[in-house]
């Protein structure tokens, strides 16, 4: 086994105990690439009157994790930081407060969260963002629908749509695109049309529909290949997409335009190819059409909206409807090789850190 660095100490993992303070996470004391995290032991966090302190079974990774890092999210993080806003586990201490008591939420349970710092064996939580995870789920399962589930989910409620609707989902391989062509099918849209970069992604969306609704119209299309949107274009009779879901940008965004039908509406909800894209925006008047950002943030402080949300994502899981679609999960101290295989783009599904 490896040994790994604690506070400049080498120490043997296998040894490692929970026992008095101290826990180990993943943290970076300075923006750039994946190398730049180290694992470290460091004080346990109390929780404050309104947080709980959860013991972490698994957390999720995702591709703004690893924009945090490289210092290109929205929003700045102070330094040192422990990425990681998706988490699941057992609670292990309430906060001071009573606040937990209008959730029912006491030690012991199982619970899913968001919040910071979840590439760690412990983390606190603000109450109001902790939710009991049904029975019969595991954890594994959890940690990917508040993030991943409820962007699809909300992204594709929020698009009112229609049986008639032809929709285009790029990245579908990927964690939010997996989930949205999911409940795309759930929700009994007409045509959905799935890219991916590579066959073998391609390859594993079918898979997956073919488990959740066989019957649904599903096209793939290989956006690594200079037609594809040509190929969009012959899929759909050459009326093109009505309502076309982006979390890539760069170039596959702006030739996403000319994929679009009249009164068509994209959809972005992310910038993996962190690649600038300038547009003209006169464009969209020829066919009036209409962009849109999407971000989960404006729902995280609506609890009834999100605890809805995630009934629907559990419920559909148990019932075998929807599949989390985890694909690998890795130790802590692997953290910066799956950042890494992130930013080649060669991951599918939903990557999980393991505590």
């Amino acid at each position: 086994m490896k040994q790994k660095l604690y506070h400049g100490k080498v120490l043997n993992a296998s040894k490692f105990s929970f026992l008095g303070k101290y826990m180990r996470a993943v943290v970076f004391e300075r923006f750039g690439s994946p190398d730049v995290m180290r694992l470290l032991e460091v004080p346990i966090p109390e929780p404050e009157a309104n947080q709980a302190l959860i013991k972490i079974e698994a957390c999720g990774v995702n591709f703004a994790d690893t924009l945090m890092r490289r210092n290109l999210y929205p929003i700045s993080k102070p330094l040192p930081f422990t990425p990681g806003f998706e988490f699941a586990g057992v609670i292990h201490k309430l906060g001071s407060g009573a606040i937990h008591n209008k959730y029912g939420l006491a030690v012991g349970d199982r619970v899913v969260a968001l919040g910071t710092g979840g590439y760690s064996d412990f983390a606190c939580a603000e109450i109001g963002n902790i939710y009991k995870i049904f029975d019969g789920l595991t954890f594994e399962e959890a940690v990917s629908l508040p993030g991943q589930g409820l962007t699809a989910l909300f992204m594709l409620e929020e698009s009112h749509l229609r049986k008639t609707d032809t929709i285009l989902i790029h990245a579908a391989a990927g964690g939010v695109g997996s989930f949205a062509v999911q409940i795309a099918a759930i929700m009994g849209a007409g045509q959905v049309v799935a890219t991916a970069s590579s066959d073998e992604k391609l390859e594993s969306i079918a898979q997956l529909v073919d488990k959740v609704k066989p019957c649904l119209q599903l096209d793939l299309v290989n956006y690594g290949q200079s037609d594809w949107m040509r190929n969009v274009s012959r899929l759909t009779s050459g009326l093109g997409i009505d309502i076309l879901f982006d979390g890539v940008g760069g170039e596959i965004f702006k030739n996403s335009i000319d994929c679009m039908a009249f009164g068509g509406r994209i959809v972005v909800f992310g910038q993996a190819s962190t690649q600038p894209t300038t547009i003209d925006p006169s464009v969209l008047m020829l066919k009036d059409q209409s962009i849109v950002g999407f971000s989960l943030h404006k729902y995280v402080f609506n609890r009834t909206r999100m605890q809805r949300g995630l009934d629907f994502l559990m419920t559909a899981v148990l019932e075998g409807r929807l599949f989390s679609n985890v694909q690998a999960t890795f130790p802590l101290a692997q953290a910066s090789e799956v950042h890494q295989l992130l930013e080649d783009r060669k991951t599918i599904g939903k990557l999980l850190l393991l505590p």
